[in-house]
């Protein structure tokens, strides 16, 4: 059945046709209800006239449903489609079975093109090719632990997005078609096959993917698969057709009989890799691999260059229906190969100590993630604070971890094969050991807290804002840091909590971070950062005397250094970990640093500021071993500028994804100014409502928030000079470039432009590092900025200038005082709120909250009433919308409503597949690599 755009389906509109195959034609179409674009697949006319087939199909895509994994095309639910639908209609669905109906099958819309485009344009390199294998195997893994199998898996069943990630499509659907028989079913489209072939009697799946059995038309299990996958592998590497022919025998009978080369893969892959597309292709179904998982671990050892000495297969477990832990029984055995090499390692004299790498999972746990609620949602499932530490005798490793969404601190001993959970450790972040190695301290719900490692009470050592590292001395001092300012200490047993370190400003400083105590107790070792959004190539790692305050910068360029036992610094330079010589006594760097390890994941290079901490998720023990996950920095940010209005329905701009943020509409509601903070080029841009094209306004240096002039004829904005926030000056420029920026503020009070009087005489704006709260600042410049409110941030004016609202206080609430006079306020959010703004009439007033909804962070668009004569007063807030907006909760605001309040501009997210590190890479004696590759001069 053809539908024409426009055609309602219940909630979903068509847009236009995607395609046509075997299975069905497949249509893009919007889901009005939940504003998000669908896939609908409208089903062969064949299942309207056999009740039977329906309802066996239905069977088995309720159990396709409930398959979960970002790497899996979801399906979303099954509609019946009334035959007469027209253009017209609003066709209502049903969950019965209607004689004359046809059915849909509403799936997620994967955007980017199939794996069998790219192949066609040649071999794909091995460096691109290994994580899109890796990606199908984790979808196929998840799929076989339910049951489940895709029987026609093929390139052109694979997507790959922009970003790199990879979607399988139609996973078991061939099953679900046909009710679950290996013959009497449709052939899925081949370009050898002709869509009248999809008739009783033919065998389920493209001839050059199928399996010898599948091609015999006998039973199939997730051998099938195993074996797809090894055909596309190959076609990857080779961009050739791995089994071919002129016809569907012909491509048959090359499947049952012609001996495939593995020497046409190319030269650069290693034999192990070899290896195991041999291991899939294997015809006797007994010596076939008999699990995905296996080639999953395979596949990212190769990835992280782990030598070929240790096996090149990890044999799963068989699954069990005992409960979740099947899940976790590959790593199982990864996790004994584990314990065993450091039992031997740990026996062995120290002369006869060899390099070994060996997976170490999670489980029982699912992820590693840290506690902070933006790891979920901006995030990305990445943590964003440091997730393991070793303790000082290197024989436990303490990670942070999610299981059934609650993250907790886990214990293992390396000589063992399962990991703990510490009890009172919920939503945890920062993990370091006391000295000793008896206590552990974290980070948890705003306080520094410790726990004996044994298991015992929790102890809250002082109240502090998220922290970005910490570090337990051998004085039973912790020295600890915050996003923004120096570092503090607080005594091991609790207490009031002292600076020890002091932004020296006039160099720019804006924040130090991720320290390290040296053995001494008397020294730190710290990353010094220079901006909100720190340049990663900018920073540098100092050592500081805690009791004279001497300090020596040691790194440029790198973040959170770790001492290791040989005397050598460890660090990250955005995402390689690498060494330098280290003189401890003279605290001197003593030869060139070189990279060791690259890929390591660190919590750089994200947005908001909040998560953007440097952290390198490694440990180094004092017994020689390296614990790490792999993933780098993150990945660009991808943010959509959307209109949104009242009822949540969303129309996106024809601006590029991008790094966006803090758009403002201007007076006249013709243009739309906003920010691009790319780290190291920062840039302003406008764009032309009604033309729907956007241009950057030329200028050279680091741009900050921009905020129309009442009049409509310039921008407001800060500049930092030499990508120095600190040094920030606010500026004013023509939207259209026509003329150079000029001041407006002549001193370094650095912040972010917030709202104009009406007059458009004073601009408020938000100060940060030292000079904290709400500022105005005078149109001639002829006066110093002046503080109206110690604490605050994200000023905005009523239209009739009378009234000031603005957000205080932890959590954060939306306030109004009087303007100028400020001699009293009325609370106007009633559940946390942040980034208030008017609406032009002065009766509703709009603010933005934050909820935690499934794991994942929401954003919600609330409205109060409003009256603003004789006095101010204000009604109940209620919710207009929510959605995955960008609501960076600090100095500005990130959305702008238009003057009659109909419609918001919001930076929406662009959907992006939650990660999901369940390994970390354990390399046994890696002092032995670093002592002989890093020396000094």
């Amino acid at each position: 059945m053809s539908l024409t755009p426009g055609t309602r389906l219940g909630p979903y509109e068509i847009v236009t046709a995607i395609g046509a195959g075997g299975m069905g034609e497949v249509f893009r179409a919007r889901d009005t209800k939940l504003n998000r674009d669908v896939a609908i697949k409208v089903l062969p006319a064949a299942f309207a006239d056999d009740p039977e087939r329906l309802a066996r199909f239905t069977r088995e895509a309720q159990t396709l449903a409930s398959l979960n994994h970002p790497n899996i095309a979801t399906i979303y639910g099954i509609e019946e489609i009334a035959s007469s639908a027209s253009s017209d209609d609003l066709v209502a669905m049903t969950n019965g079975v209607g004689t004359g109906a046809s059915r849909a099958l509403v799936m997620e819309l994967v955007d980017g093109e199939d794996l069998s485009v790219h192949i066609a344009r040649g071999p794909i390199p091995m460096a691109e090719a290994l994580p899109i294998a890796r990606q199908i195997a984790e979808a196929l893994e998840a799929a076989h632990e339910q049951g489940i199998v895709h029987r026609d898996l093929k390139p052109a069943n694979i997507k790959v997005r922009t970003d790199g990630t990879v979607k399988v499509l139609d996973f078991g659907l061939a099953k679900a078609m046909d009710g679950g028989s290996a013959t009497n079913s449709a052939l899925s489209q081949s370009p050898t096959m002709s869509r009248h072939m999809t008739e009783a009697g033919m065998i389920i799946g493209t001839a050059a993917y199928m399996s010898p059995e599948q091609a015999k038309g006998k039973s199939v299990d997730k051998r099938t698969d195993i074996w797809a996958f090894g055909v596309v592998l190959y076609e990857m590497l080779t961009g050739k057709r791995a089994f071919k022919g002129d016809d569907v025998s012909e491509t048959l009978a090359s499947v049952l009989k012609d001996t495939l080369s593995i020497d046409a893969l190319p030269a650069a892959a290693p034999p192990r890799l070899k290896r195991l597309i041999a291991r899939c292709l294997d015809r006797d179904l007994k010596t076939r691999l008999r699990d995905i998982g296996e080639a999953r671990i395979e596949i990212a050892r190769i990835e992280t260059g782990a030598p070929d000495s240790v096996p090149t297969s990890i044999a799963a477990a068989p699954m069990t229906p005992r409960s979740h832990w099947s899940r976790a029984l590959p790593w199982a055995a990864a996790a004994t190969f584990a314990a065993v090499a450091v039992w031997m390692a740990m026996r062995a004299p120290q002369a006869d100590r060899q390099v070994a790498r060996v997976l170490l999972g999670v489980a029982p746990a699912e992820r590693l993630l840290s506690g902070h609620p933006g790891d979920v949602s901006t995030g990305q499932g990445r943590p964003s604070r440091t997730s393991m530490t070793f303790s000082p005798d290197g024989r436990l490793l303490v990670f942070t971890a999610e299981r059934e969404g609650r993250v907790q601190l886990y214990v293992r001993r390396l000589d063992q094969l399962d990991a703990i959970s510490i009890a009172g450790t919920d939503r945890a972040a920062t993990p370091f050991f006391s000295p000793d190695g008896q206590s552990l301290g974290f980070y948890a719900d705003g306080a520094l807290r410790k726990v004996p490692v044994g298991g015992g009470p929790v102890v809250e050592l002082c109240k502090t804002d998220g922290v970005f590292g910490a570090s337990w001395s051998s004085r039973d001092q912790i020295i600890f840091a915050n996003s923004g300012g120096g570092l503090f200490q607080v005594p091991a047993a609790g207490g009031t909590p002292s600076a020890v370190t002091k932004l020296q400003t006039d160099a720019g400083e804006f924040s130090h971070r991720l320290p390290q105590v040296l053995p001494d107790g008397e020294t730190v070792l710290f990353t010094v950062t220079n901006a909100v959004f720190p340049s990663w190539d900018d920073t540098l790692v100092v050592a500081q005397s805690l009791v004279t305050g001497t300090r020596k910068v040691l790194i440029e360029g790198g973040a959170d250094a770790r001492l290791a036992s040989t005397g050598h610094l460890v660090y990250l330079r955005k995402g390689t970990l690498m060494a330098v010589p280290f003189d401890l006594r003279r605290l001197e760097v003593t030869g060139p640093g070189v990279g060791l390890v690259s890929d390591v994941m660190q919590a750089a290079n994200i947005q908001p500021l909040q998560i953007d901490s440097g952290a390198g998720q490694f440990a180094v023990s004092n017994t020689g071993s390296l614990v790490y996950a792999t993933g780098g920095v993150f990945p660009q940010d991808r943010w959509s500028i959307v209109w949104v209005d009242r009822t949540g329905r969303s129309e996106v701009l024809r601006v590029p994804p991008g790094m966006w943020q803090a758009p403002r509409l201007s007076p006249d509601g013709r243009r739309i100014a906003f920010g691009s903070p790319v780290t190291g080029d920062s840039d302003l841009w406008t764009y032309d409502v009604q033309r729907g094209a956007a241009a950057r306004i030329p200028m050279e240096g680091q741009q900050g928030i921009p905020v129309w002039t009442p009049d409509g004829r310039h921008l407001v904005f800060g500049s930092a000079v030499g990508r120095n926030i600190r040094s920030s000056l606010l500026f004013l420029i023509d939207p259209d470039g026509r003329s150079k920026a000029e001041r407006l503020t002549t001193t370094s009070i650095p912040g972010f432009p917030g709202s104009w009087t009406p007059d458009g005489s004073a601009l408020a704006f938000t100060g940060i590092g030292s000079q904290t709260g709400i500022w105005v600042a005078s149109r001639d410049g002829k006066t110093e900025p002046r503080q109206l409110l110690a604490e605050g941030s994200e000023p905005d004016f009523s239209a009739d200038g009378r009234w000031l609202a603005y957000r205080s206080g932890s959590p954060s609430q939306v306030y109004v005082q009087p303007y100028p006079a400020l001699d009293h306020r009325a609370q106007v959010s009633i559940e946390g709120g942040n980034e208030p703004v008017w609406r032009r009439d002065g009766r509703e007033m709009y603010y933005l909250q934050n909820v935690s909804k499934g794991g994942a962070l929401k954003v919600r668009v609330m409205a109060v009433p409003v009256t603003t004569t004789p006095a101010f007063s204000a009604g109940t807030p209620h919710m207009l919308f929510e959605g995955a907006f960008r609501s960076d909760g600090g100095a500005f605001r990130n959305y702008d409503v238009t003057a009659d309040g109909q419609r918001f501009i919001m930076i929406q997210e662009v959907e992006r597949p939650q990660a999901r590190v369940s390994q970390m890479v354990l390399v046994q004696n890696w002092v032995e690599e670093l002592k002989t590759r890093v020396k000094p001069k």
